[in-house]
């Protein structure tokens, strides 16, 4: 079972039967573990080197991260994209599904952790950081899928509280920019901060758009 370069990470299928792997040559791999043959017609292919892989709790999805600062899913039985790549602003550090596979959580070096869709692709929380500007290295959701584990080069862990929300993804990122005080600059690897004025207006259009959530104006 060769790559081009060397292989970072493996991992057996639910049942036993493939194996999938993943390498610095910028791809993912199935193979048969009893023969090591390929079940692909190819690659799972990333735009920069493979951090990892791993299989949906079913089997029937792969999912691989990378320096191309995406997580991609992959129909394990074609190999055909299932989402959209799930983009960040860093590369990803660690990607994971949820116990019962109906979500994903991301950690990347744009120090953030993310939970998405698994069946859309949509993002259902903003991103989650640490203090300072550094990376989230690992990501777990609990056994019950209503909590976040982060790991982080500042050093700590951190667990946040999923609340289930309708909110479209560019209200979560109005929200991930209040709660923050900044949003991430234009070059992508800085925060801007928010003043009072910008941070009022973003407070009132989340309580114009989310009434039942978002209180006056402090």
């Amino acid at each position: 079972m060769r790559h081009k370069r060397r292989v970072v990470r493996v991992a057996f299928s639910p049942d036993g039967r493939r194996l999938a792997t993943a390498s610095l040559d910028r791809t993912a791999r199935l193979w048969d573990a009893a023969s090591g043959h390929a079940l692909l017609p190819g690659p799972l292919q990333h735009a920069g080197p493979v951090r990892g892989v791993s299989f949906s709790p079913d089997g029937g999805r792969v999912l691989t991260y990378g320096d191309d600062n995406t997580a991609r899913v992959w129909s394990a039985a074609t190999g055909e994209p299932l989402l959209p790549p799930l983009r960040h602003f860093g590369s990803v550090e660690a990607a994971r599904f949820s116990a019962d596979g109906g979500r994903l959580a991301t950690a990347s070096a744009d120090n953030s952790g993310r939970v998405w869709d698994a069946a859309t692709g949509e993002p259902l929380t903003p991103p989650l950081s640490h203090r300072g500007w550094g990376r989230v290295t690992d990501v777990a959701l609990s056994p019950d899928g209503d909590r976040l584990v982060t790991a982080g080069a500042d050093g700590t862990a951190q667990v946040w509280r999923l609340g289930r929300t309708d909110w479209p993804p560019e209200d979560l990122e109005r929200l991930a920019e209040l709660l923050g005080g900044s949003r991430i600059g234009a070059d992508a690897g800085s925060l801007v901060p928010l003043d009072a004025r910008a941070l009022g207006r973003l407070w009132d259009d989340l309580r114009a758009r989310h009434p039942e959530t978002v209180g006056p104006s402090p």
